[in-house]
């Protein structure tokens, strides 16, 4: 039978600190109870001394609880290496260069299919869901796509893709009771949205700079985009001068404040959805210990954008001035536009398919480069580099044959708006290229 062990009057117990193992010795009756006390002391002290070499392994005496603490904060803010990568250096290139051709494309797109926008952007949406769900199938036959990828919580899907038809419709409200020029001035909230909802939802911690730097971004922007006349009515404080421009340019009356309202609060449901799919690739990140497919997320926010593009179909199409009742004859002389033959309204289809299909594309390459991006630097980065798209735009308009569009003149305030964004950008940027640089480079 079997019974634990107890030292027996002739045997003794030994502490070997050094391989912190016990070894059986002789012992006489009487001594043990007081070798029984030493052992005990042994044992003790070998244990204090273990404990302190762990701690001070313990990457210089931090607890474990801080340090992982400090790294769940650190992933708020992407990690200052991922900052400075020839990989993702040409990857802002390309994302860049995609969206400057992007929006060049389109505006010549519009010559041959002016009066078919709305075909043209449901045509998008739509077309847009079967390619990201081909690839996604294509992906996941490949193996490159796992099945725990495709377990990804939907619900946050559902308030992306809600967030983004939404957004479509409330801009076409506002955008037609406001100049055109005012546009793209107010669209520079969304860098506000964007790091305010980043505060917010990812509790991201900004550094004063960085804020410095945001601001001067926007107020370049909003520089370079201004007629010089409305610029140089600005510089030298009239704003009366200002504000007939402002009317005059959009043949209204004037700028009812509540429809700017209502520009800046629907560029809060874009941002929103940005933020959403940062989220989404940071917790999936953790979960996955590996980064989520970006087909994944965008094939699941297509798809739910698209379920609420139907549901608000009524509304886009009174504001696009298609009746509902005139839908499939409006959407019949569409496709025909977009192939390239005339309909019967008289509309001049002749640059069709050639210029739609390369806008289509390129617009389907845009929006996948900045996804890599937004996985890899977060949303408020690719808003940052996005910001970029603006002059860059503006500039390639330049190079448009005049047979095409006419070319825009690049006036002195574009030149200066130009400049104040990049030198925002790169304030914004300083702590992330100041903490690579003090990195000690390995040995």
């Amino acid at each position: 039978m079997h019974s634990s062990f107890v030292p027996s009057g002739s045997q003794r117990l030994v502490a070997s600190p050094s391989i912190g193992v016990y070894h059986l010795k002789h012992l006489h009756p009487c001594q043990c109870t007081t070798r029984a006390n030493y052992l005990g002391r042994q044992l003790s002290q070998l244990c204090r001394t273990r404990a302190s070499n762990n701690r001070s392994n313990n990457s210089d005496g931090i607890p474990e609880e801080r340090q992982r603490s400090h790294k769940e904060a650190s992933t708020s803010t992407p990690s200052p290496a991922t900052q400075i990568r020839p990989a993702l250096l040409l990857g802002i290139c390309f994302a860049l260069l995609a969206g400057a051709a992007n929006r060049v494309l389109f505006k010549i797109a519009l010559v041959p299919m002016g009066n078919y926008v709305f075909f043209l952007a449901q045509f998008q949406n739509f077309g847009y869901l079967l390619v990201y769900f081909t690839t996604l199938l294509i992906r996941v036959r490949a193996g490159a796509v796992t099945s725990e990828m495709l377990q990804v919580d939907k619900r946050p899907f559902i308030l992306i893709g809600a967030c983004e038809a939404a957004s479509q419709v409330f801009s076409m409200i506002g955008a037609s009771h406001l100049p055109g020029v005012l546009i793209p001035i107010i669209n520079q909230s969304y860098l506000l949205w964007s790091f305010l909802l980043a505060a917010l939802i990812l509790k991201t911690r900004f550094h004063p700079s960085q804020l410095i730097g945001a601001l001067l971004v926007v107020v370049g922007v909003a520089l370079s985009v201004l007629p010089p006349d409305l610029a140089a009515s600005l510089w030298h404080g009239n704003p009366s001068t200002a504000a007939s421009t402002l009317s005059g340019s959009a043949g209204i009356p004037g700028v009812e404040l509540k429809y700017v309202a209502l520009v800046v609060a629907c560029f809060s449901l874009p941002a929103l959805a940005s933020i959403m799919k940062d989220k989404i690739f940071r917790d999936e990140r953790e979960r996955l210990g590996r980064p989520l497919d970006i087909f994944v997320v965008n094939s699941f926010g297509s798809a739910f954008q698209a379920l609420f593009v139907v549901l608000l179909l009524p509304v886009t199409t009174s504001l696009a001035r298609v009746p509902l009742s005139q839908l499939p004859d409006y959407l019949v002389r569409g496709s025909q536009c977009l192939r390239g033959l005339t309909p019967a309204c008289g509309t001049d289809c002749s640059l069709s398919p050639v210029l739609p299909f390369a806008y289509i594309v390129m617009n389907l390459l845009f929006n996948v480069s900045m996804l890599l991006l937004l996985r890899s630097i977060g949303a408020v980065g690719t808003t940052m580099v996005s910001s970029f798209l603006v002059p860059l735009t503006i500039a390639a308009f330049t190079l448009v044959p005049a047979t095409f569009l006419p070319p825009p003149t690049l006036s002195s305030n574009f030149l200066l708006g130009a400049f104040i964004l990049v030198c925002g950008q790169l304030i914004f940027n300083m702590p992330k290229l100041k903490a690579a640089f003090d990195r000690p480079k390995p040995a």
